[in-house]
């Protein structure tokens, strides 16, 4: 958030008069910046030009040494809290440990998913919630197709599976929409934080008629699943058993491919999952980034070549942590009718 109404960094404590700690203090404490739920609204350009006057001003308070200020414990406080502003305002990956509220749409209105996102460490992307996940999550409840299912409840294993589920937005929200039960997967490093949100948002689940579990896939090794039994209540098993492959009626993935090697990787796991049935489908969003267009091209290619077909697509436009415009292309996949997938008859799901 911005300092209170239309302050100026002019407004706030300037350095050179030497003002007193609890004025820095309380000026730092006002200018908190924690990244939004990727927010819709356009960015001003009186907004950019203020961050950057905020920015610059919080680096002034880094560099200097508060020699008016003679308790040295106090001086790091400031000194400290200057620092975590500027951490706030350089992208997620300096930022620390978040927890945030997500508000999804849905045909009887609206639900809200808190996420928590770990300190980012190394290479460990599915620790952040990232776009894709929110404007799919949005779109669900518009989905055509999606809503057309009547997904079976209760059965003896979720009929959803969500591959590299991250912090689990869009499976969390499949299964509120949908009212049923969702499998989010993800590898071992993941699953801990993912299992920790399903926990969390289970009231907010059994409100809305759905409940979700997770479990350790590695796209490696597409068909094997170990479901996770130890980590929360909400994802200890009970009286369900993991999917089987082959036996999904539905596969979710979001933002899914960033290097080279992933779209065959995920083509391969999503062939390994889905039922042969020509009601199953498969739903796919991704940023719409000129650097990753050779892998999106890739992954729509081979999953062309899987006798899989779009069925229903578009673009919708949000934000990232960076507060930049994204647009992000989402798509329903099913089995060509020259794929050999069986029918639905009177008892299937549809």
């Amino acid at each position: 958030m911005s300092y209170p109404g239309s302050m100026s960094v002019l407004d706030l404590p300037q350095l050179y008069q030497r003002p007193p700690a609890d004025a820095i203090l309380a000026a730092l404490r006002s200018l908190e910046d924690i990244p939004t739920a990727f927010a819709d609204d356009a960015i001003p350009e009186s907004s950019k030009a203020h961050d950057q006057a905020v920015a610059a001003y919080l680096t002034r308070i880094v560099a200097s040494p508060l020699q008016w200020i003679e308790n040295e414990q106090v001086q790091e406080d400031i000194w400290q809290a200057a620092s975590q502003r500027l951490s706030e305002r350089s992208g997620r990956g300096a930022l620390g440990a978040i927890t945030r509220t997500f508000v999804v749409p849905s045909t009887k209105g609206q639900f809200e998913l808190q996420l928590h996102e770990p300190t980012l460490t190394g290479d460990m992307l599915g620790l952040k919630t990232w776009g894709s996940s929110f404007a799919l999550a949005k779109q669900l409840h518009l989905m055509r197709l999606g809503n057309e299912m009547k997904l079976a409840r209760h059965r003896e294993s979720p009929e959803v599976l969500e591959l590299g589920s991250g912090t689990g937005l869009a499976g969390l929200a499949a299964a509120c929409i949908w009212q049923t039960e969702v499998m989010l997967t993800d590898l071992g490093c993941i699953v801990g934080n993912l299992a920790r949100n399903i926990e969390a948002n289970q009231q907010v689940l059994l409100a809305n008629g759905g409940n979700a579990y997770c479990g350790r896939l590695d796209w490696e090794h597409a068909d094997v699943l170990h479901a996770e039994e130890d980590n929360a209540a909400a994802c200890k098993w009970r009286d369900l058993q993991p999917p089987k492959p082959g036996d999904v009626t539905v596969v979710i993935a979001s933002d899914p491919v960033y290097m080279p090697e992933h779209p065959r990787l995920l083509v391969e796991a999503i062939v390994t999952w889905l039922c042969k049935a020509m009601h199953a489908i498969v739903i796919i969003a991704y940023p719409l980034r000129p650097q990753y267009a050779a892998q999106i091209e890739d992954l729509r290619s081979l999953l062309r070549e899987k006798a899989l077909v779009v069925q229903e697509e578009g673009v919708v436009s949000g934000r990232d942590d960076w507060k930049d415009q994204v647009d992000h292309s989402w798509s329903v996949w099913g089995w060509a009718k020259s794929s050999g997938a069986e029918k639905a008859g009177e008892d299937d799901s549809i």
